[in-house]
């Protein structure tokens, strides 16, 4: 069942997540935290973004400004919660003391609470199900980097959930079930590890995706023999090249020699939808009444619709 996404009001003024990233390609944002109306795209090259107000008025968009300082080219807008990357820094717990979501993992955002994010991992083989969590703002970033690796001690011994298993807080009297854990059917199932055994039961841990430190049934899992060990398939990781954008022949790098208001269209009148931000470099594609048409340098933002471009005073502009 889908949660819906919501927003208290201590959330808008505490959660603030900046940082680095490469956003979705053609992610759209909007004037707006509701309605069609577009405003630019991120082209999905890398790009600075603050982002706040997440779910704001119960909707499905955050807040965003496409610039992390000074001399930025800084549109501010919405964009749908969905489409911005957002990763563990630290583990963020599922099950208090005995399940996390691993730092340094992607998530996807589901809900905005006092201080916190509800944050969502969809783990793939050799589990068949998501794990979600309430994460401080301070757990999340907008930067990935790459996982801590992790080994089981010399005198562990490994077991394999092949099928669902039950696990509990402790192994012994007075037990609490506190989650199931679903192993891919196409799999060769869980590697766990386990150094501690109390009657039936035998106490796991497990570091992936997730970090599992709980207690099972030693019947419901597969004992490996001691010293024996089975190979666990890592999370792949996506890599892709940014897009390119096509500039004219008459393109030229220009410097914003003060703050500049970016506007939706060449006039006074044209709605104002960012700053190009004092030292940022923008190709000057188009000069019409005093008016320079733009695009910042690193082409990591671009106007909306192929009729659309971003303005700003001419006279601002230095080669």
């Amino acid at each position: 069942m889908t949660e819906p996404a919501r927003a208290d009001t201590a959330s808008l003024v505490s959660c603030t997540l900046s940082g680095s990233t490469l956003p979705a390609i053609d992610t759209v944002i909007y004037e707006k935290s509701d309605g069609s109306s577009a405003i630019a795209k991120l082209t999905g090259g890398k790009i600075g973004i603050s982002a706040s107000d997440f779910f704001a008025g119960g909707g499905d968009r955050v807040r965003v400004k496409t610039s992390a300082g000074a001399g930025g080219f800084r549109i501010e807008g919405w964009i749908d919660a969905a489409k911005l990357p957002v990763f563990t820094s630290k583990d963020v717990p599922v099950v208090q003391n005995h399940v996390w979501i691993a730092a340094q993992r992607e998530v996807s955002l589901i809900a905005a609470g006092s201080g916190k994010l509800r944050v969502k991992r969809q783990v793939g083989s050799p589990f068949s199900q998501a794990f979600t969590g309430w994460a401080p703002c301070a757990s999340l970033s907008l930067s990935a980097t790459t996982p801590v690796g992790w080994s089981p001690a010399g005198n562990a011994r490994g077991y394999v959930a092949k099928k669902d298993v039950e696990l509990y807080d402790s192994g012994g009297e007075g037990r609490s079930l506190i989650t199931m854990l679903s192993p891919d059917s196409s799999s060769d199932g869980i590697l766990l590890w386990s150094t501690e055994k109390k009657g039936a039961f035998v106490h796991l841990v497990h570091h992936s995706d997730v970090v599992i430190d709980a207690w099972a049934r030693a019947s419901d899992l597969k004992a490996l023999p001691k010293g024996e060990t089975q190979d666990s398939q890592p999370a792949g990781t996506t890599r892709r090249n940014p897009p390119t954008l096509k500039l004219g022949g008459d393109a030229k790098v220009m410097v914003a020699s003060t703050d500049l208001e970016i506007r939706a269209s060449a006039s006074d009148k044209g709605k104002v939808i960012g700053t190009l931000e004092s030292g940022a470099e923008v190709y000057r594609l188009d000069v019409v009444a005093g008016w320079a048409s733009v695009l910042p340098k690193a082409l990591n933002v671009a106007p909306h619709g192929e009729d659309q471009s971003f303005w700003v005073k001419a006279k601002g502009l230095t080669p």
